[in-house]
């Protein structure tokens, strides 16, 4: 008896489900309920909370059957105030032109130092005054030196011998005063006197500076008449000396 009561259970079981299973396929559409959710609605501007709280509610379509999650777009937008955005940013600062010429501060008026007065020196100064004027161990001024009159520089070594005739004498002047010449060097025979005063006359008479050379052959000493000599013709117009010739040079030393 329990076996078979077993039995009529399960063939009982068995045509339930096959009963459940042919309604699901053939019956209508089960209406849906709302789901649950823990999602809060959109919230809406302060300004439009008060006129909107019962559209939104209306809004919430639970009856079509939409989740109240979904806020649906209004028919008409309504317009927002757009912020107004503020410019932070630092105003362009414009370049100033260069300009073309840039003032110069002109520069405070120098202070003139007093000059200094340079301590006197152990060297000696020339003084300018007449030739004849100066002592025999004073420093004479470049200027006070005598020249020719209309000196150009130019000058000639007259060497035939220590001793001319005045005929050769006239002829060799006139030919130097012709070639402009302002200075004349001549020989004379070591400290002899009078041999040379034609000669001397003559080129001083025309202007002509002469230099006489004291003439010796080889680097010998002079003998004690050099003192009357240049005397004599210092009183002519003979102003330079010349003692000795290239005395370093072996054809003057005879070294």
């Amino acid at each position: 008896m329990p076996i078979i009561l077993r039995k009529s259970c399960l063939a009982l079981l068995g045509f339930s489900l096959i009963l459940v299973v042919l309604t699901g396929c053939t019956g209508g559409p089960v209406p849906l309920a709302a789901l649950p959710t823990l999602q809060v609605a959109a919230e809406l501007p302060p300004a439009l909370a008060s006129s909107a709280t019962a559209d939104t509610a209306a809004a919430t379509l639970t009856a079509a059957g939409i989740p109240p999650t979904f806020t649906p777009v209004p028919a008409t937008a309504s317009p927002t105030a757009s912020p107004t955005v503020l410019n932070l940013r630092a105003p362009t600062e414009t370049p100033r032109p260069i300009p073309t010429n840039t003032p110069v501060t002109p520069s405070p008026t120098p202070t003139e130092t007093p000059t200094e007065t340079p301590p006197p020196s152990s060297t000696p100064i020339a003084v300018l005054k007449p030739f004849n004027q100066y002592g025999p161990y004073e420093l004479m001024h470049m200027d006070a030196y005598p020249r020719p009159a209309g000196d150009n520089g130019w000058g000639m070594h007259w060497i035939p011998t220590v001793v001319q005739e005045p005929g050769v004498v006239d002829r060799f002047v006139a030919e130097m005063v012709r070639m402009h010449i302002k200075w004349v060097v001549f020989l004379n025979d070591g400290t002899e006197i009078g041999q040379n005063d034609y000669l001397v006359d003559k080129l001083v008479a025309n202007g002509i500076m002469p230099v006489m050379r004291l003439f010796r052959s080889g680097v010998l000493p002079y003998d004690g008449q050099v003192g009357p000599m240049v005397a004599h013709y210092r009183a002519r117009g003979v102003y330079y000396f010349q003692l000795y010739n290239e005395p370093n040079v072996d054809d003057e030393n005879h070294q």
